[in-house]
């Protein structure tokens, strides 16, 4: 498989899939995640593939979203198109897709987590099966402070509802380590053996036959289901969509337009920063 924004390879029945944009530290536009679907719909149905690994290139795992202004990133729709219904309907197709490329899948997913997870990042790795994350990562959802609401609402389902609540409405992040204490993530371990750890899970859990780890993925998925996950995280769409209308968030764009991305995400952070 080739591709311009993602690298695919296969060890023995592991495959890993690497987000290759390490100069905009991963950040996800709408052909990047294209891509992504393809290959995992792909890899899933491959008989050789059991288990599937998603990591980041470079310094970090993914950074969300592109939300570059002057490239009509995925987050200034709203304040460039003023749609309403056409930046939802966009949103939905966003979440729609983690679902049909990761939770739907036969196969079993790993999220190999280092450096920044952030924003629609974090949404990406918490819709995986499982997480192995570096001791430094840096996992939160830091756009509530300014453009709008987590679109894949897994937040509530990944972390609880205190620990959710208290992520999104500070947007502050939390490291492998803090992770790992709170449940969120399968296994912590240095920057180093991340690699290593990860790739090690993938092949413990390749010994059980295909048939059965889609088997076994899929009934756990289910009594999520039941609980009303897969309507959960959907209805982030619904407030996302409304946080893209807010002055807020128009107040964010106009200061990227004007003075560049840079500085309004750091007038959007400073107020955050801790002595």
């Amino acid at each position: 498989m080739e591709y311009a924004a993602i690298l695919v390879e296969q060890i023995e029945s592991v495959a890993r899939l690497t987000l290759n944009r390490p100069d905009k530290l991963n950040s996800m536009t709408e052909a990047m995640m294209r891509e992504m679907q393809d290959a995992l719909i792909k890899l899933d149905d491959d008989p050789g593939v059991s288990v599937i690994i998603i990591r980041g290139a470079g310094r970090a795992f993914c950074t969300g979203y592109d939300i570059t202004p002057e490239k009509g990133g995925t987050r200034a729709y709203a304040r460039q198109n003023k749609d309403i219904t056409g930046d939802r309907e966009r949103l939905r197709r966003v979440v729609s897709r983690w679902f049909n490329a990761i939770w739907d899948l036969r196969t079993p997913v790993i999220a190999q987590v280092h450096g920044y997870c952030l924003a629609g990042g974090s949404e990406l790795a918490l819709m995986c099966d499982l997480i192995v994350a570096a001791d430094d990562a840096q996992i939160g959802h830091p756009a509530v402070r300014a453009i709008g609401v987590p679109p894949t609402n897994i937040y509530p389902y990944a972390l609880g509802l205190r620990k959710a609540k208290e992520m999104v409405l500070t947007g502050d992040t939390m490291t492998g380590v803090q992770a790992m204490q709170l449940g969120v993530i399968n296994y912590r371990c240095a920057p180093a053996e991340l690699d290593v750890t990860t790739l090690a899970l993938a092949q413990r859990i390749s010994k059980t036959p295909k048939e059965l780890l889609a088997l076994n993925k899929q009934s756990v998925n289910k009594a999520y289901e039941v609980m009303g996950i897969r309507l959960g995280t959907h209805l982030g769409v619904e407030y996302d969509t409304m946080g893209h209308f807010t002055k807020t968030a128009f107040e964010f764009w106009e200061v990227a337009e004007r003075d560049g991305l840079k500085a309004a995400l750091n007038r959007r952070d400073n107020p955050f920063k801790k002595d």
